[in-house]
């Protein structure tokens, strides 16, 4: 087991994409942005996060923008909903002495009301804010906060982005299959392990 596991949340850890896809219409509209239709959100799922940002007409700069628009929104509706098994897992990664943290491009504050008081107490550190396209520096400061190095954790998350900001780190990348992008979309990324069921992340190695 590694000894530092760094979770990206929504997606990975919070069942929002239902949240994010009843709210993207708005959003598109305020933010000049082409929403997916219904019938378009698997073969969006397909896509790395970079390809999809282009065919919705995003630019990158305008992320940031809409991502504390989506926050905002969140904040005002209930908490998130945990995948299945999530809190269970959490708990019995931390019993077995495996250090937890967080690193989202959702806020703190929505973060820890979807884990609630007991269960946010399992992680050392929760960063929070971090931009969808450049979660490396919030990676580093995680290291740095826990005395780790790259080789010692592991990143889970659950879009080619988290792939790539754990690339530019050097940390180990394993990919849930349960989030936003299909897991075909993680086929033949390097150091990339697949966790297809809930259960597996007690499993994790460090390659």
């Amino acid at each position: 087991m590694p000894a530092l596991i760094i979770f990206d949340f929504d997606g990975t850890l919070a069942d929002s994409l239902g949240f994010f896809l009843s709210t993207q219409r708005a959003l598109a509209a305020r933010h000049g942005f082409r929403a997916a239709q219904a019938h378009e959100v698997d073969a969006a799922r397909r896509l790395t996060t970079r390809a999809l940002l282009k065919q919705s007409g995003l630019p990158a700069w305008r992320v940031p923008l809409v991502a504390a628009d989506f926050i905002r929104l969140m904040r005002s509706a209930p908490p998130a909903a945990l995948f299945s098994g999530i809190a269970q897992t959490v708990s019995a990664l931390h019993a077995g002495g495996t250090r937890l943290a967080v690193v989202s491009s959702n806020s703190v504050d929505n973060v820890q009301r979807a884990l609630g008081e007991e269960l946010g107490t399992k992680f050392a550190v929760i960063e929070g804010g971090a931009h969808l396209l450049g979660k490396q520096r919030a990676l580093r400061r995680v290291l740095r906060a826990t005395s780790h190095t790259p080789a010692q954790a592991v990143y889970v998350g659950d879009q080619v982005a988290d792939w790539e900001a754990a690339q530019v780190v050097g940390l180990p990348f394993a990919a849930v299959a349960w989030g936003y992008a299909h897991p075909d979309v993680f086929a033949g990324l390097a150091g990339t392990q697949l966790i297809e069921r809930v259960e597996e992340l007690l499993a994790l190695g460090v390659r």
